[in-house]
Parts: C-alpha cells; sequence; structure tokens
C-alpha cells in the first residue's frame, strides 16, 4: 500500500536523519475527503503506452443489438 503524506510532511520523509518513530507516525490513514478518483483510459494499462492518452477520459461506446433491416 502507498503511503499517502500532506506536503508538510513531505521534508521529514526525504530526511535520512528523521527518527523511525517521526517516520512512524506519519503512516495513517488519508482522508478520504481529499482523495480525488477518476476513471482513466485502459490504455493506462500497458507499459508500452506511454502518453498523454492513458490519462484521458475514456470514450463511452454503447452496444446494442443490430439489425438487419
Amino acid at each position: 500500500m502507498p503511503v499517502i503524506l500532506e506536503k508538510k510532511d513531505w521534508a521529514s520523509w526525504l530526511d535520512n536523519g528523521t527518527s523511525f518513530e517521526e517516520l512512524n507516525s506519519l503512516f495513517k490513514p488519508y482522508p478520504n475527503d481529499k482523495i480525488k478518483i477518476e476513471e482513466v483510459n485502459k490504455l493506462v494499462n500497458s507499459v508500452k503506452n506511454d502518453s498523454i492518452d492513458c490519462i484521458s477520459k475514456p470514450i463511452e461506446v454503447k452496444l446494442g443489438q443490430g439489425s438487419l433491416f
């Protein structure tokens, strides 16, 4: 599970001199109201795709039963 830090905690996280106790105190659940979830394109599922299209909104395709006549 990744650690999500507040900006104010970045320096402590990156400082080699930060004590284990202080680092351990940073392991806490990130508030749900601060997390933004967005759907991304399925292109993001492959490492061979390296473009802005990976984070673009997916195109919604509605499939339906066709008709011969």
